[in-house]
């Protein structure tokens, strides 16, 4: 488990490189010519609206001092950010370069937290109504068995972390709240699924991957106001990792429960 860790934490950090020198050939690829359409919605569909002009590798980005104006140069423009539909929004935020800080943090939650306090798109799509249903939109989209068509280590993590960040987006109490019961049934089912999917490739999606899909579940069960006082859950909701995956394959048997009643 620990190489696993290790090896996972090394590729988001080629992630990370990548993404660094601005590197257009970096998006992520099947080797088919027909390609799952998350694959290729996040920076084409909303490239024409606002594809972060200034980032590494372009003259802009060398003017810049600090990493506070790196991260401002990120931001959309008040004029624009209200122009932009929320299906675009949503690609937008998919996209936003700096998803990789999230494991520069002691848990990907708090590093999530950091994540959405450095980019307006963020806070612009909580304010959106229809922000939860073009979450789910794009992730009914989404298959984990897609990466057994990719050969490398590095393709296959890159692939991975696509579902940490839309599950980690659509965990959020401003996303959830937005779930009327047939959206809350239907995420419920999708989760479960992406999650017996991604059981199928263990080296591929380790509990780094399989812990935001249980907590977005769970995220999802106690939307009612129920909260469990199970150790293992706290520690879930609260890190959105956790190292036993029993307490994880529980809160997915409960989601599947829950959808019979």
């Amino acid at each position: 488990m620990k190489t696993k860790i290790i090896l996972f934490l090394f590729m988001i950090s080629l992630f990370m490189l990548i993404v660094g020198i601005g590197c257009e050939d970096a998006k992520l690829k099947l080797p088919s010519e027909e390609q799952p359409s998350q694959q290729v919605t996040t920076r084409q569909a909303g490239a024409a609206i606002w594809d972060f002009p200034v980032k590494p590798g372009t003259e802009e980005w060398k003017s810049l001092e600090t990493i506070e104006q790196q991260y401002e140069a990120y931001n959309i423009p008040e004029s624009l950010i209200k122009e932009i539909s929320t299906d675009d929004l949503v690609k937008i935020c998919l996209d936003y370069p700096e998803w990789g800080l999230i494991y520069a943090f002691n848990d990907p939650q708090t590093g999530f937290a950091h994540v959405l306090d450095l980019f307006n798109g963020f806070e612009e799509l909580f304010s959106r109504k229809d922000a939860a249903k073009e979450l789910i939109k794009v992730y009914l989209e989404m298959n984990p068995l897609d990466v057994s068509r990719l050969s490398t280590d590095l393709d296959k993590g890159l692939f991975s972390f696509q579902f940490t960040r839309i599950e980690m987006l659509m965990a959020t109490n401003p996303i959830v709240s937005l779930l009327g019961d047939e959206d809350e049934r239907l995420l419920l089912r999708e989760g479960i699924t992406k999650y017996r999917s991604k059981e199928q490739f263990p080296d591929v999606y380790s509990l780094w991957s399989l812990s935001p899909v249980a907590h977005l579940c769970l995220s999802i069960l106690e939307s009612d106001g129920r909260v469990s006082e199970d150790i293992g859950r706290r520690s879930l909701k609260r890190r959105a990792l956790y190292h036993d995956k029993s307490v994880l394959d529980e809160i997915i048997v409960e989601s599947e429960n829950f959808l019979k009643q």
